[in-house]
């Protein structure tokens, strides 16, 4: 109860931060604030995190914060870096992490691109393999989200970066997932 009482503060908070934030008033220590708490916790859960589907799980809710942390500061729109930080949310606070879908959402705003580095992807979530790659995956599988957006949004010069970001933690990923029983 105490776990659903958290989520729903943060998460009120964040809400009354984004459109406070959407108002152009600044608040930047609630902001703040409330994403330290999330922060707190996430290192707080990766503590207790036996499972490496849980271990994905909780990196790729970092991976997520950073991109909400980012479209916050790129002044997105409100309901956009609502969409992205729930998804944090949901990670953080659901009562099985092991057994949360290991497909990435694929946000409203955004689109799949890029199916060779998601097809990838798949093939490491399958493979003995993925926990030692889960780190690097979790963080590509939400940069491609988070490129193709950018793309969507701005064209290819404010998605390449990204783009290019999620292609090399993807090659991480295989390598790491080729080879690990001799790391």
């Amino acid at each position: 109860m105490l776990r659903v009482a958290t989520k729903h503060l943060l998460w009120l908070t964040a809400v009354g931060v984004v459109l406070t934030h959407a108002n152009e008033a600044p608040v930047p220590s609630t902001y703040q604030a409330s994403q330290q708490q999330v922060h707190v916790e996430l290192q707080s859960a990766f503590g207790q995190a036996t499972d490496i589907k849980e271990k994905y799980q909780l990196e790729k809710a970092r991976a997520w914060l950073s991109y909400a942390d980012h479209a916050y500061s790129a002044k997105a729109k409100r309901q956009n870096i609502e969409l992205i930080y729930q998804q944090v949310l949901d990670i953080l606070y659901a009562d099985q992490r092991a057994n949360l879908s290991v497909e990435t959402a694929i946000l409203p705003f955004s689109q799949v691109m890029r199916h060779d580095l998601w097809t990838r992807a798949e093939r490491i979530k399958v493979q003995t393999g993925f926990q030692c790659a889960y780190k690097e995956l979790a963080q590509a599988e939400v940069n491609l989200v988070w490129a193709a957006a950018e793309y969507r949004q701005l064209g290819w010069r404010h998605s390449r970066e990204i783009f290019a970001s999620a292609e090399r933690l993807m090659d991480q990923a295989i390598y790491l997932s080729e080879n690990c029983s001799t790391l």
